[in-house]
């Protein structure tokens, strides 16, 4: 079984408007797990396949500062990835811990399913 672009979206779109909280489908060489989560989590797509393409993330979620600390920001990652500081090896961290930053500003690169995700203040 195979699953392209069109049909994951129009299977979203059928999710999204029902109540299915919980959704796996399975194929020959993929798993697709989706769930709703209630609150401030966004909602969770988890795929461990070629054949599903990744969907749009939403932004970087902020907390208060770990104790000690009441001037900085925590910043939470919206998806897992490999994160890089810097946009190459040579060149300097786009931010470093501390720094102020502007609305917009590129905080770092998460990389996901071979795409590079440049995550936002």
């Amino acid at each position: 079984m195979q699953l392209n672009h069109s049909q994951l979206k129009d299977l979203l779109t059928l999710l999204g408007g029902s109540d299915i909280q919980e959704f796996i489908l399975e194929g020959k060489d993929f798993r697709l797990e989706l769930r709703r989560y209630q609150g401030n989590q966004p909602a969770a797509v988890v795929a461990a396949a070629t054949a599903a393409p990744p969907t749009a993330s939403p932004p970087a979620t902020r907390t208060s500062a770990p104790p000690g600390r009441s001037d900085l920001i925590e910043v939470h990652a919206p998806m897992v990835g490999t994160f890089y500081r810097a946009p190459a090896p040579e060149e300097p961290p786009f931010v470093e811990v501390g720094d102020k930053v502007q609305v917009g500003q590129t905080l770092c690169i998460l990389e996901a399913m071979k795409l590079m995700n440049e995550i936002e203040a």
